[in-house]
């Protein structure tokens, strides 16, 4: 398979990645989008296993059909808090706050022993 070249765009990220506080950023930033994404696809799961059309959902949370087509279809949707918990309520969930896995610690390099100075 022949390899791609970098657009503009890959490159302009690259250097900007290469900055540690620009990715630390960059990295939080597509954390909470990737966690918006799976809650919007769960709850579209949990609409779709129920056999609830978006137009039945939008009548239980009193909406507007195109809200609830644009939450499950929209490229990056952005719900707020309240639509997101009158979705999950009106499919017999609840929304739920839980401890996110611990980071591993970065490994203490040293053995516990100084070494001895070379001369």
């Amino acid at each position: 398979m022949p390899r791609t070249r970098k657009t503009g765009f890959d490159k302009f990220l690259d250097e900007q990645m290469a900055q540690p506080s620009f990715a630390k950023d960059y990295k939080q930033a597509r954390a909470e989008i990737d966690a918006i994404d799976q809650i919007v696809r769960a709850l579209d799961s949990a609409r779709e296993q129920l056999g609830m059309s978006k137009a039945d959902l939008a009548r239980a949370i009193s909406s507007k059909p195109e809200i609830v087509r644009r939450l499950f279809t929209a490229e990056a949707p952005n719900p707020t808090l309240s639509t997101v918990v009158k979705v999950a309520v009106a499919l017999g969930y609840k929304l739920a706050l839980v401890p996110a896995p611990k980071k591993p610690s970065r490994p203490d390099k040293s053995n516990g022993h100084r070494r001895a100075a070379s001369a």
